[in-house]
């Protein structure tokens, strides 16, 4: 995923560790998460992947 920061330009490419500590970090509910520019640390919000949206179903409660 790429992201660009808003405040200095600056366009990077966002690794899977990357977006999985700002998904630690972010609140579950939303639908962006944000990310620090790695050239002057300023907050960028984020779409949120479509994987982490949903929340995975225990086994338990599965329909059989």
């Amino acid at each position: 995923m790429k992201a660009t920061c808003s405040h200095c330009g600056n366009h990077w490419q966002l690794t899977p560790e990357a977006i999985a500590i700002a998904l630690e970090k972010s609140p579950s509910k939303g639908r962006s998460i944000g990310v620090e520019c790695p050239r002057c640390r300023h907050l960028v919000k984020v779409a949120r992947p479509p994987q982490a949206a949903a929340p995975a179903k225990p086994e338990s409660e599965a329909p059989s």
